[in-house]
Protein backbone atom coordinates (compact mmCIF):
# COMPACT_ATOMS: atom_id res chain seq x y z
CA UNK A 1 0.00 0.00 0.00
CA UNK A 2 2.94 2.35 1.14
CA UNK A 3 4.31 1.63 -2.26
CA UNK A 4 1.26 2.11 -4.24
CA UNK A 5 1.33 5.76 -2.46
CA UNK A 6 4.75 6.52 -3.50
CA UNK A 7 3.73 6.04 -6.81
CA UNK A 8 0.49 7.75 -6.92
CA UNK A 9 2.87 11.02 -5.64
CA UNK A 10 5.48 10.30 -7.91
CA UNK A 11 2.78 10.60 -10.93
CA UNK A 12 0.97 13.40 -9.37
CA UNK A 13 4.42 15.45 -8.94
CA UNK A 14 5.01 15.26 -12.96
CA UNK A 15 1.35 16.21 -13.55
CA UNK A 16 1.57 19.09 -11.49
CA UNK A 17 5.09 19.24 -12.79
CA UNK A 18 3.45 18.94 -16.56
CA UNK A 19 0.86 21.66 -15.47
CA UNK A 20 3.34 24.26 -14.58
CA UNK A 21 5.43 23.69 -17.84
CA UNK A 22 1.78 24.31 -19.82
CA UNK A 23 1.16 26.90 -17.94
CA UNK A 24 4.62 28.69 -18.79
CA UNK A 25 4.79 27.72 -22.07
CA UNK A 26 1.12 28.88 -22.57
CA UNK A 27 1.54 32.19 -20.54
CA UNK A 28 4.75 32.95 -23.06
CA UNK A 29 2.30 32.19 -25.98
CA UNK A 30 0.05 34.69 -24.68
CA UNK A 31 2.69 37.11 -24.18
CA UNK A 32 4.63 37.29 -27.29
CA UNK A 33 1.25 37.25 -29.20
CA UNK A 34 0.26 40.94 -26.96
CA UNK A 35 3.89 41.60 -27.95
CA UNK A 36 3.26 40.93 -31.52
CA UNK A 37 0.08 42.61 -31.72
CA UNK A 38 1.42 45.35 -30.08
CA UNK A 39 4.06 45.35 -32.79
CA UNK A 40 1.77 45.01 -35.71
CA UNK A 41 -0.32 48.14 -34.00
CA UNK A 42 2.30 50.22 -34.13
CA UNK A 43 3.41 49.37 -37.78
CA UNK A 44 -0.15 49.70 -38.72
CA UNK A 45 0.04 53.23 -36.98
CA UNK A 46 3.47 53.58 -38.92
CA UNK A 47 2.08 53.04 -42.29
CA UNK A 48 -0.91 55.07 -41.78
CA UNK A 49 1.01 58.27 -40.46
CA UNK A 50 3.29 57.82 -43.99
CA UNK A 51 0.36 57.77 -46.16
CA UNK A 52 -1.26 59.91 -44.54
CA UNK A 53 0.40 62.33 -42.06
CA UNK A 54 3.89 62.52 -43.57
CA UNK A 55 2.31 65.16 -46.24
CA UNK A 56 -0.72 66.33 -44.95
CA UNK A 57 -3.00 65.92 -41.84
CA UNK A 58 -5.81 63.64 -43.47
CA UNK A 59 -4.77 61.58 -46.37
CA UNK A 60 -2.93 62.75 -49.29
CA UNK A 61 -2.61 61.46 -53.04
CA UNK A 62 1.25 63.55 -52.63
CA UNK A 63 3.23 60.56 -51.59
CA UNK A 64 6.72 62.25 -52.29
CA UNK A 65 7.30 66.13 -53.70
CA UNK A 66 10.46 67.30 -53.63
CA UNK A 67 12.06 70.50 -54.98
CA UNK A 68 13.93 69.66 -58.77
CA UNK A 69 17.74 70.41 -58.72
CA UNK A 70 19.86 69.56 -61.75
CA UNK A 71 22.63 68.37 -59.63
CA UNK A 72 21.26 66.92 -56.33
CA UNK A 73 17.51 65.94 -57.16
CA UNK A 74 17.28 65.63 -60.80
CA UNK A 75 14.95 62.58 -60.22
CA UNK A 76 13.59 62.65 -56.81
CA UNK A 77 15.26 59.23 -56.19
CA UNK A 78 18.56 61.06 -55.16
CA UNK A 79 18.95 60.77 -51.12
CA UNK A 80 20.10 64.75 -51.56
CA UNK A 81 16.46 65.51 -52.63
CA UNK A 82 14.79 68.24 -50.57
CA UNK A 83 11.06 67.81 -49.49
CA UNK A 84 8.80 70.76 -50.11
CA UNK A 85 4.75 71.65 -48.74
CA UNK A 86 4.50 73.55 -52.05
CA UNK A 87 1.63 71.01 -52.66
CA UNK A 88 -0.30 72.78 -49.85
CA UNK A 89 -2.62 75.93 -50.14
CA UNK A 90 -1.32 78.80 -48.79
CA UNK A 91 2.16 77.66 -49.13
CA UNK A 92 4.83 78.90 -51.32
CA UNK A 93 4.29 77.96 -54.83
CA UNK A 94 5.95 75.08 -56.73
CA UNK A 95 8.35 75.89 -58.95
CA UNK A 96 8.29 74.53 -62.48
CA UNK A 97 10.04 71.00 -62.71
CA UNK A 98 9.35 70.22 -59.21
CA UNK A 99 9.09 66.35 -58.68
CA UNK A 100 5.65 64.85 -57.75
CA UNK A 101 4.90 60.84 -56.64
CA UNK A 102 1.06 61.36 -56.62
CA UNK A 103 -1.35 58.51 -56.23
CA UNK A 104 -3.46 58.72 -59.30
CA UNK A 105 -5.26 55.99 -57.89
CA UNK A 106 -5.54 53.71 -54.85
CA UNK A 107 -3.25 51.45 -56.17
CA UNK A 108 -0.80 53.20 -58.44
CA UNK A 109 1.86 56.16 -57.90
CA UNK A 110 3.13 58.13 -61.01
CA UNK A 111 5.82 60.07 -60.72
CA UNK A 112 5.09 63.73 -62.28
CA UNK A 113 6.67 67.25 -63.19
CA UNK A 114 5.35 70.36 -62.20
CA UNK A 115 4.24 72.60 -65.77
CA UNK A 116 2.49 75.40 -63.60
CA UNK A 117 0.80 76.19 -60.38
CA UNK A 118 -2.24 77.75 -60.40
CA UNK A 119 -2.24 78.50 -56.52
CA UNK A 120 -5.17 76.15 -55.97
CA UNK A 121 -4.48 73.45 -58.61
CA UNK A 122 -1.36 71.93 -60.23
CA UNK A 123 -0.81 71.33 -63.69
CA UNK A 124 1.55 68.19 -63.77
CA UNK A 125 2.93 65.75 -66.91
CA UNK A 126 4.22 62.32 -66.16
CA UNK A 127 7.78 61.56 -66.11
CA UNK A 128 7.28 58.95 -68.65
CA UNK A 129 4.87 57.43 -71.39
CA UNK A 130 1.66 56.03 -70.17
CA UNK A 131 0.78 54.37 -73.75
CA UNK A 132 1.92 54.80 -77.13
CA UNK A 133 -0.03 55.47 -79.74
CA UNK A 134 -0.56 57.21 -83.45
CA UNK A 135 -1.37 60.85 -83.07
CA UNK A 136 -4.69 60.30 -85.59
CA UNK A 137 -5.89 57.88 -88.63
CA UNK A 138 -9.20 59.18 -89.57
CA UNK A 139 -9.85 60.72 -92.74
CA UNK A 140 -11.94 63.89 -91.80
CA UNK A 141 -9.36 66.01 -90.31
CA UNK A 142 -5.56 66.12 -89.83
CA UNK A 143 -5.42 68.75 -87.35
CA UNK A 144 -6.92 66.57 -84.28
CA UNK A 145 -4.77 64.07 -82.00
CA UNK A 146 -7.86 61.68 -82.13
CA UNK A 147 -6.15 58.27 -82.21
CA UNK A 148 -3.48 59.70 -79.07
CA UNK A 149 -6.01 61.20 -76.54
CA UNK A 150 -8.13 58.07 -77.37
CA UNK A 151 -5.34 55.81 -76.01
CA UNK A 152 -4.38 58.56 -73.28
CA UNK A 153 -7.92 58.51 -71.75
CA UNK A 154 -8.38 54.46 -71.97
CA UNK A 155 -5.31 54.60 -70.19
CA UNK A 156 -5.64 56.90 -67.80
CA UNK A 157 -10.06 56.44 -66.96
CA UNK A 158 -8.88 54.86 -63.23
CA UNK A 159 -7.12 58.08 -62.59
CA UNK A 160 -9.86 58.94 -59.86
CA UNK A 161 -7.42 61.29 -57.98
CA UNK A 162 -6.92 63.60 -60.71
CA UNK A 163 -9.53 65.94 -61.96
CA UNK A 164 -11.90 65.24 -65.46
CA UNK A 165 -11.03 67.28 -68.30
CA UNK A 166 -14.18 68.65 -70.11
CA UNK A 167 -13.13 71.09 -72.79
CA UNK A 168 -14.51 73.08 -75.04
CA UNK A 169 -13.07 74.33 -78.81
CA UNK A 170 -12.12 77.87 -78.31
CA UNK A 171 -12.84 78.74 -75.06
CA UNK A 172 -11.40 76.52 -72.39
CA UNK A 173 -7.51 77.87 -71.18
CA UNK A 174 -4.70 75.65 -69.94
CA UNK A 175 -2.60 78.31 -68.63
CA UNK A 176 -0.60 78.70 -72.11
CA UNK A 177 -2.52 79.24 -75.11
CA UNK A 178 -6.17 79.25 -75.63
CA UNK A 179 -7.93 75.68 -77.08
CA UNK A 180 -8.56 77.10 -80.42
CA UNK A 181 -6.97 75.28 -83.16
CA UNK A 182 -4.00 72.47 -83.37
CA UNK A 183 -2.79 73.61 -86.83
CA UNK A 184 0.27 75.63 -87.13
CA UNK A 185 -0.34 77.35 -90.07
CA UNK A 186 2.86 79.39 -89.83
CA UNK A 187 6.22 78.00 -91.67
CA UNK A 188 8.09 78.63 -87.98
CA UNK A 189 6.84 76.72 -85.25
CA UNK A 190 6.80 79.46 -82.89
CA UNK A 191 4.08 81.43 -84.72
CA UNK A 192 1.75 79.03 -83.98
CA UNK A 193 -1.14 80.96 -82.30
CA UNK A 194 -2.80 78.16 -81.06
CA UNK A 195 -2.54 74.68 -79.45
CA UNK A 196 -5.77 72.64 -79.40
CA UNK A 197 -8.53 70.12 -80.90
CA UNK A 198 -11.38 70.78 -83.38
CA UNK A 199 -13.93 68.57 -81.22
CA UNK A 200 -15.11 68.98 -77.97
CA UNK A 201 -14.36 66.07 -75.57
CA UNK A 202 -15.67 64.88 -72.08
CA UNK A 203 -14.82 63.63 -69.19
CA UNK A 204 -11.17 62.74 -70.22
CA UNK A 205 -8.56 62.42 -67.14
CA UNK A 206 -5.44 63.67 -68.78
CA UNK A 207 -4.17 65.30 -72.25
CA UNK A 208 -1.17 65.98 -74.24
CA UNK A 209 1.60 68.18 -73.31
CA UNK A 210 1.05 71.95 -75.84
CA UNK A 211 3.93 72.34 -78.44
CA UNK A 212 3.50 76.18 -76.86
CA UNK A 213 4.41 74.59 -73.11
CA UNK A 214 7.80 72.76 -74.61
CA UNK A 215 8.41 76.14 -76.16
CA UNK A 216 8.45 77.50 -73.19
CA UNK A 217 10.67 75.38 -71.38
CA UNK A 218 13.58 76.42 -74.04
CA UNK A 219 12.46 73.43 -76.54
CA UNK A 220 13.62 74.48 -80.01
CA UNK A 221 14.72 72.22 -83.24
CA UNK A 222 18.01 72.29 -81.89
CA UNK A 223 20.03 69.51 -79.75
CA UNK A 224 20.09 69.81 -76.27
CA UNK A 225 17.85 72.82 -76.11
CA UNK A 226 14.88 71.95 -73.66
CA UNK A 227 15.30 72.48 -69.72
CA UNK A 228 16.78 69.11 -68.60
CA UNK A 229 13.93 68.33 -66.12
CA UNK A 230 11.30 68.06 -69.10
CA UNK A 231 13.59 65.83 -71.00
CA UNK A 232 12.14 61.97 -71.07
CA UNK A 233 13.85 59.24 -69.18
CA UNK A 234 14.28 57.30 -72.64
CA UNK A 235 15.57 59.50 -75.15
CA UNK A 236 15.52 57.43 -77.85
CA UNK A 237 11.40 57.28 -77.99
CA UNK A 238 9.19 60.02 -79.81
CA UNK A 239 6.36 61.70 -77.45
CA UNK A 240 3.60 63.29 -78.84
CA UNK A 241 2.73 66.63 -78.56
CA UNK A 242 -1.09 68.14 -79.12
CA UNK A 243 0.32 70.37 -82.34
CA UNK A 244 -0.06 69.01 -85.90
CA UNK A 245 2.81 69.96 -88.19
CA UNK A 246 3.00 73.08 -90.87
CA UNK A 247 2.07 70.24 -93.52
CA UNK A 248 -0.46 68.22 -94.10
CA UNK A 249 -0.32 64.49 -91.84
CA UNK A 250 2.23 65.74 -89.55
CA UNK A 251 2.61 66.69 -85.93
CA UNK A 252 4.80 68.09 -83.41
CA UNK A 253 6.87 65.62 -81.16
CA UNK A 254 9.27 65.81 -78.37
CA UNK A 255 12.59 63.85 -78.90
CA UNK A 256 15.86 63.94 -76.43
CA UNK A 257 15.60 67.29 -75.88
CA UNK A 258 14.26 68.72 -79.36
CA UNK A 259 11.01 69.27 -81.20
CA UNK A 260 10.21 68.09 -84.47
CA UNK A 261 7.54 66.88 -86.65
CA UNK A 262 6.49 63.58 -88.08
CA UNK A 263 3.98 61.55 -90.02
CA UNK A 264 0.99 61.54 -87.99
CA UNK A 265 0.70 57.68 -88.78
CA UNK A 266 3.69 56.91 -86.18
CA UNK A 267 3.81 55.18 -82.99
CA UNK A 268 4.97 57.46 -80.20
CA UNK A 269 4.75 57.97 -76.82
CA UNK A 270 2.47 59.91 -74.93
CA UNK A 271 3.16 61.41 -71.27
CA UNK A 272 0.16 62.59 -69.35
CA UNK A 273 -0.90 65.89 -68.50
CA UNK A 274 -3.39 66.16 -65.34
CA UNK A 275 -4.84 68.57 -63.29
CA UNK A 276 -4.80 68.07 -59.38
CA UNK A 277 -6.20 69.83 -56.66
CA UNK A 278 -3.77 71.15 -53.70
CA UNK A 279 -4.71 69.78 -50.42
CA UNK A 280 -4.79 72.50 -47.23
Amino acid sequence: MKKFNNKGFAISTMLYGLLIIIVLVVGTILATMAFNRKTSKEFTSEVIEELEGKLGSSYSPYFKVYNYNEKSCPTGDEETCVETDCYKEGKSECSVGTIVDYKVNNEKTITFNVLKDNRSTLIMQSKDSIVTSKWYTGSDTTTYPGDALDALKNATQDWTNVEELNYITGKSWFGIQPWTNAFCSNAIYKDCSGAATQKNREGDRARIILLQELLSFGCTSSNYSCDNWIRPSNTSVCYWTMNAGIKDYMAWYLQGSSVHSKNISYECGIRAVVIVKKVK
